[in-house]
């Protein structure tokens, strides 16, 4: 039998370790050790064409050198490790399988027999493919556990943890039944042998440590809507009509995804599958970048209470954590994929297929599902069937520092972004640095990590009608922007793009609702929940409205509005957005107001008496009480209550994901991913010949966006406030009003006008923006402002 060089060494430390109890002929254990990658032949990754497309559908060709990330999947290595042997539907049978111990080769055997083994000096056990739970002895449980839960303490590997949510189990108030929970971690024996454990490795993971008593506090918006009925209309028989004769000449015509004629029930008495994939980061690096973050369980969570209100017959949650700042990408996903086929039956009876990502998870889960769909005969998952995928502030365009203090040239730029860069990462180790840094290169044309990026993305939306995928982003932030959270020169009808703006950031923090005096006429009751939906302060108005409006184009279709996003979007970077980088002045300027109001908040509160079984004092009798209360346990940092209210937390946004997902009509016609012709980089917000052409494309954008026909009738954007034991609160959905005129674009344009006039922004970059907008100004009413820009 020829080995590799690797596989030999490995062998060796082998029989080395095992000593005379392994015995050296023993043939099997050889087949057992891991393959190398290079040993396995490409060829051996070839999928029958039946397996891999549609029913009369054409192959594409493989260009040579494509990127294939799995050619041992089609590896018939369980009996001979220097034999390959093409994998077709006779050596791959999708029938049930058979019993571990039967002589013939299994579907288990001949794909996934390529994978390691584990020997534990525990009664010389063997852990591989074939071994279950129930053959082990007690001891040997507790030492896979304790290798497992060490492996998840060190983050050096990724791991998963699988629940199911059954309504059949379920109270009589409606609530699902949750079904804890099975680990599996990568490079250890429960690689090949998932763990039943009671809880989740809390101790672990400190992100999922809850205190005695959590309130979930709400106070956002959700832009340019919080539903697909809120900006988007079933097709009209005369467009689709339209579309089939000019696809005939000219396909993929469509802009952007039309609603369903039937959206109820899409998914009652349907098995639901999520995953839910979060990327291990250093923990300065992601305070200063994502400030607050979250686990994948919690992802999975929130997700499922969504997805239950849709009556699915079972909702099967994986949450994956993969050492993304440790690992190259591409290990990861090998990782991943192992992990997975641990479950690999599950996909087979599961009709929708839901996915989160967060940052630099995004790519991972993009390369996970693209993988999943093309290893059809492995997972079997129909792409036919509904598929979502959720972005939380990706990483897909890259980033860029900016510097707001000074203007900036070119030459002087590139020592910034070396600057900033070293500072982002203070305490990461060399691996680290190394990995994190390739991030940017998702922003780069022609660099490894974006054409990667772009033929999954292609491949997915090309070859999958059904997949959407729904990208969130903050408005406000202090490193990345909008436009490259939401990878916005991407253009794709099935890309739908949302923007969650926090209320705080507008003013309305705690503190200042605390001072308000209609919230002293609410009385506090049991169970203590409120919601209320807030005005936008008028003087904070203008830089949500006309984002809100620009992304509602882009969303509808109209990439010529790409441009104007790009150039404003530097102007929201403040480090006073991040609590963990915002300016030493600012800090204590802030910390003695906080200061003085703790102390009188401290006399009222200190002393406080609770009923048994809740942490609400019960001299809070209003929801003014409730919110002083709720800003002094904040400030004081109290372990007994967490107040939850981050864009992780907000139900909106998994609502607005689902609905994106099963409300929307597949395309008529397939298309390709490409990048947008009308792109631009912006410069320093100082910048003189950024400054000159964002007023001419200001005035472009202006000009287009009052010819838009067909604009969904929005009320004004309000922000919806709740206090509540789960933050479940949603907001309305109205559905909107669609005229074949520009009534509704002149209207918007109306009140950006006089929301202008009002505007009195608080950070740096936003009074520079004020300024250079400075020219609507000119203007005494709209009127005169549209007869300008109309000509």
């Amino acid at each position: 039998m020829v080995l590799t060089r690797l596989a030999r060494h490995i062998f060796e430390l082998y029989i080395g370790w095992a000593g005379q109890q392994a015995g050296a002929g023993d043939k099997q254990a050889r087949h057992s050790c891991r393959l190398s990658m290079s040993a396995v032949s490409q060829d051996g990754a070839e999928f029958h064409k039946a397996d891999r497309f549609e029913e009369g559908e054409q192959l594409q060709p493989q260009p040579d050198g494509q990127r294939r990330w799995f050619p041992w999947f089609g590896s018939a290595v369980s009996g001979h490790s220097d034999v390959d042997t093409a994998v077709t539907e006779s050596s791959v049978p999708t029938v049930a399988l058979p019993p571990l111990q039967a002589p013939t080769t299994s579907l288990l055997q001949s794909v996934v027999g390529w994978m390691p083994f584990w020997q534990t000096a525990e009664d010389g056990l063997l852990i591989d493919q074939s071994t279950e739970y129930h053959q082990l002895t007690a001891k040997q449980v507790h030492t896979l556990e304790q290798e497992a839960l060490q492996a998840v303490a060190r983050g050096n590997d990724s791991w998963c943890w699988h629940t199911e949510y059954l309504p059949d189990m379920g109270d009589m108030a409606g609530v699902w039944g949750l079904v804890e929970g099975e680990l599996s971690v990568a490079n250890t024996g429960s690689q090949n042998c998932q763990l039943p454990l009671k809880e989740y490795p809390l101790e672990v993971c400190p992100l999922e440590h809850q205190s005695e008593y959590v309130v979930g506090v709400n106070n956002s918006v959700l832009l340019p809507g919080h539903s697909p009925v809120e900006y988007f209309h079933p097709m009209p028989w005369t467009t689709r009509i339209a579309s089939a004769v000019r696809g005939y000449y000219e396909p993929g015509r469509e802009s952007h995804l039309y609603l369903k004629k039937e959206t109820e029930g899409t998914l009652k008495d349907k098995k639901v599958i999520i995953i839910s994939i979060v990327g291990s980061l250093p923990e300065r690096y992601e305070k200063m970048v994502l400030e607050k973050a979250c686990s994948a369980r919690y992802l999975g969570e929130r997700l499922s209470e969504q997805l239950q209100s849709e009556a699915p017959r079972s909702i099967s949650g994986i949450s994956i954590h993969s050492p993304l700042d440790r690992k190259p990408i591409e290990d990861c996903v090998k990782e991943c994929l192992m992990l997975l086929c641990n479950w690999r039956t599950s996909f087979q009876e599961y009709d929708a297929l839901f996915v989160a990502g967060v940052y630099h998870s995004v790519p991972l889960a993009i390369y996970l599902i693209e993988e999943i769909i093309k290893h059809q005969s492995l997972f079997q998952l129909n792409r036919k069937s509904t598929i979502g995928l959720l972005s939380f502030n990706s990483c897909l365009r890259g980033y860029q520092f900016w510097d707001h203090s000074v203007d900036t040239i070119i030459e002087e730029d590139t020592n910034l972004q070396a600057s900033r860069e070293k500072i982002l990462f203070q305490g990461a180790s060399k691996i680290q640095r190394e990995i994190l840094s390739k991030l940017k290169n998702y922003g780069k044309q022609n660099t490894e990590e974006s054409l990667a990026i772009k033929k999954s993305l292609d491949w997915l939306l090309y070859n999958c009608k059904s997949f959407k995928m729904t990208l969130v982003s903050t408005l406000h932030d202090n490193f990345m922007t909008v436009s490259q959270k939401l990878a916005i020169d991407y253009v794709h009808p099935s890309f739908v793009r949302h923007i969650w703006c926090d209320g705080e950031q507008l003013g309305l923090d705690l503190q200042e609702l605390s001072a308000r005096p209609e919230f002293a006429k609410f009385d506090t009751t049991y169970p203590r929940i409120f919601a209320a939906d807030l005005d936008i302060p008028k003087e904070r108005l203008f830089e949500v409205y006309l984002v809100s409006n620009i992304l509602l184009a882009i969303n509808l279709g109209h990439e010529e509005f790409i441009p104007i996003l790009q150039l404003i979007n530097p102007f929201y970077i403040s480090r006073s957005f991040n609590e963990h980088t915002t300016p030493a002045n600012l800090k204590k300027q802030i910390h003695n107001e906080q200061k003085l109001w703790l102390a009188a908040a401290d006399a009222r509160w200190k002393n406080a008496s609770f009923c048994s079984g809740s942490r609400i004092p019960v001299e809070a009798h209003t929801i003014q009480d409730l919110l002083q209360y709720l800003q002094y346990c904040r400030l004081k940092g109290s372990n007994s209550l967490e107040i939850r209210g981050s864009m992780y937390s907000d139900s909106n946004i998994y609502r607005a994901f689902v609905h994106n997902t099963i409300h929307t009509a597949p395309l008529l016609e397939r298309q390709h991913v490409r990048v947008s012709d009308h792109t631009v980089v912006p410069q320093s917000i100082y910048n003189g010949v950024n400054q000159y052409d964002l007023v001419w494309k200001f005035h472009e954008c202006l000009s287009r966006f009052i010819k838009l026909r067909n604009v969904p009738q929005q009320p004004i954007p309000t922000i919806l406030f709740t206090i509540s034991t789960d933050n479940r609160f949603l907001h309305r959905i109205r559905k909107a009003a669609f005229t074949r005129n520009t009534k509704e674009s002149l209207r918007r344009l109306d009140l950006l006008w006089h929301s202008y006039n009002e505007w009195k922004p608080q950070t740096k970059g936003l009074k520079q923006l004020q300024e250079i907008l400075s020219v609507l100004t000119l203007y005494s009413t709209t009127d005169d402002l549209v007869k300008d820009i109309a000509r």
